[in-house]
């Protein structure tokens, strides 16, 4: 299992959650090739270029995370999950659409969370495309079930009804 989350706001660099899949995976960097390049930062990171160079040097990234994560799929089934993609930046989302095409035949599953709500018309895009589950908030009882698990014991209601309102 592969995690990266997305960032909401300024300072994030483009393909951050791509950069904490690529980080978690293990892989050396000789073994990521082109890919290392999300793991790079500061001063030459990232060069101005050419549209034409610009679009060749983003198809070679999105080959060789495809190739990085093919590679870690051969020898056991690879689960990489994106957590709030409603804030993830348009290339992140280029290199997800990217890679649902070109892993559909490999033992990779791509798992996204993201609200709904907050969804770039690229994401609608990408989810549209995909399987998807919707999940509800949890009721009133549900936090209620919830805190009593973690507490060990009952919460009164009112905390309960307290927890459910300030978490929406």
């Amino acid at each position: 299992v592969l995690r990266g989350f997305c960032w909401e706001g300024d300072g994030a660099p483009p393909y951050w959650p791509w950069s904490q899949v690529l980080r978690a995976s293990g892989l050396p960097a000789a073994e990521l090739g082109e890919a290392g390049r999300l793991l790079q930062s500061g001063p030459g990171a990232a060069e101005s270029a050419s549209a034409a160079a610009a679009a060749d040097a983003q198809f070679r990234l999105f080959e060789a995370v495809s190739r990085c994560l093919g590679r870690l799929a051969a020898g056991r089934p690879v689960l990489v999950v994106l957590d709030d993609l409603h804030w993830a930046d348009e290339p992140s989302l280029r290199l997800l659409g990217f890679l649902a095409r070109a892993l559909a035949a490999e033992s990779v599953a791509l798992l996204g969370a993201y609200r709904d709500t907050e969804a770039s018309p690229e994401l609608l895009k990408i989810a549209g495309q995909a399987q998807q589950l919707a999940l509800a908030g949890l009721t009133p009882d549900d936090i209620g079930a919830l805190a009593k698990d973690l507490a060990g014991t009952a919460v009164p209601a009112q905390v309960t009804a307290q927890l459910w309102q300030r978490s929406g």
